[in-house]
């Protein structure tokens, strides 16, 4: 089984991407070590070609910062599709809370 580390125990690794990443440690600190690693690494990456079959994708918006046509609709398609579920998903909690 993994270690996991916990807020306030004292651990060196507080506040670090591998807090996040292997210890499965989600204080702010942690949180913040690990949003800013993955900030450094999408602006490592080259952006992708034209011809490269991830463009029309959700994760080449998101992972890769494409903002090509393709990508902003199917960004656009993946979060009208996430709203829905969650109006869908609100409706039905009401309906089971009614009864």
């Amino acid at each position: 089984m993994m270690a996991r580390i916990y807020p306030g125990d004292g651990d060196a690794r507080h506040g670090t991407d591998n807090g996040y990443r292997n210890l499965r440690c989600r204080c702010p600190e942690c949180t913040t070590a690990h949003s800013a690693a993955l900030t450094r690494e999408r602006a490592k990456r080259a952006p992708l070609a034209f011809w490269d079959p991830r463009h029309g994708t959700y994760g080449a918006y998101t992972n890769w910062g494409c903002r090509c046509d393709a990508c902003r609709a199917a960004t656009a398609e993946q979060q009208r599709a996430a709203y829905a579920a969650r109006v869908h998903n609100r409706a039905l909690l009401a309906r089971m809370t009614e009864s």
